[in-house]
C-alpha cells in the first residue's frame, strides 16, 4: 500500500511511499526533502 503525507503547506509536495519508491508533485520531492520527512516520522 502507499502511504500519503500532506506537507502542511499547500503548496509543498505530498509524499507518495510504496516500498522504495517516493514520488511526489515536482522533481525536488525525489531529493533530500522526502527523506528528511521519513526521519522525522
Amino acid at each position: 500500500g502507499a502511504v500519503y503525507s500532506f506537507a502542511a503547506e499547500p503548496f509543498a509536495p505530498h509524499v507518495v511511499e510504496d516500498g522504495r519508491l517516493v514520488t511526489g508533485q515536482n522533481p525536488r520531492a525525489h531529493g533530500p526533502w522526502p527523506k528528511r520527512l521519513k526521519q522525522l516520522g
